[in-house]
This record gives C-alpha cells, structure tokens and sequence, in this order.
C-alpha cells in the first residue's frame, strides 16, 4: 500500500526544514472547507509570496486577492496572518539556552487548536503529520486515509 498523498505533505518540504511544521498547519488551514484542487495553486502561490511565518504575519490586503478563489478570503486571511503571528511567538519561546533540551518538532497539537481558525482539524493533522502519533483516528477523510496507512506500515515493521 502506497502512501496516499495529502498536500499537506507536498508543500512543507523535509522534516528537517524549520518551516514544515508552519508549512503543515498553513496548508491545513487553506484545505478547511475547500478541495485540493482549489487549494493547491493559491497555497503553492502564497508561500512563495510569503515564505516565512513573519512574512504571512504581516502579508497586506494582496493575501485575501490571493485567497479569492478558494472563497471565505476575509476570515482565511485573518486566521492565516494570526495563526502566522502565533507560530513565530511559540518558535521564540524556544530560543535556545545553555539548559534547555533541543527545540521540539513544532507545538503541540492540543496548543494549535487553541489558534485562531484552528479547531479539530488542524490539530489532527499537526498530531498525525508532525508528531506522528496515530493514536487516535482522525475525523478528516483524508487524513484518515494517511492515518490507515500510517497504522499499517507501523504495524508491518
């Protein structure tokens, strides 16, 4: 069984990049209430606009343009921006010290449902995607369809 694609997945980039867990939870936003087909030229298009949380924190009246053909463009546009700022403030809270133990893979999932336009969704995909814990199914068709893959591939090795 190969894994099913999620777009997701297509724009975050390695595991490694600092930006995939922002990539994950970005995309994620753009696929509530819209297809991947819709989705897939805007995202692709915004984040070579704005590449960076900051940038997106402080993208001007070009995004909602930009979010147009996926609709909702107002309210995706603030969440977009908002959730950006929320990122680079948890990314700052973990400036490296001295004492404290390398920077973790990116926020937990039960804190980036608390953002704004970030509900159940986001969280599974940040849980699933970045945490790989599928310890829980999720609600989403095609994060569950990644999820029974995940599950299987897991339990075959």
């Amino acid at each position: 069984m190969s894994e099913p694609g999620l777009l997701q997945t297509e724009v975050s980039g390695k595991r490694a990049d600092p930006l995939y867990t922002w990539r994950i939870i970005i995309a994620t936003l753009m696929l509530k209430q819209t297809r991947n087909e819709q989705a897939r030229p805007v995202l692709n298009a915004m984040l070579e606009r704005w590449p960076t949380p900051g940038h997106l924190a402080l993208a001007d009246a070009e995004l909602e343009e930009m979010l147009k053909p996926c609709g909702l463009q107002n309210t995706r546009g603030k969440e977009l921006r908002a959730v950006s700022g929320r990122y680079l403030a948890w990314i700052e809270s973990y400036i490296p010290d001295p004492g404290r133990r390398a920077h973790p893979p990116g926020p937990p999932a039960r804190l980036v449902r608390t953002w704004q336009g970030c509900g159940e969704y986001v969280e599974d995909a940040v849980r699933l995607l970045v945490w790989n814990d599928t310890s829980k199914e999720p609600a989403d068709r095609r994060l569950k369809e990644w999820w029974r893959w995940k599950c299987s591939t897991s339990s075959s090795t």
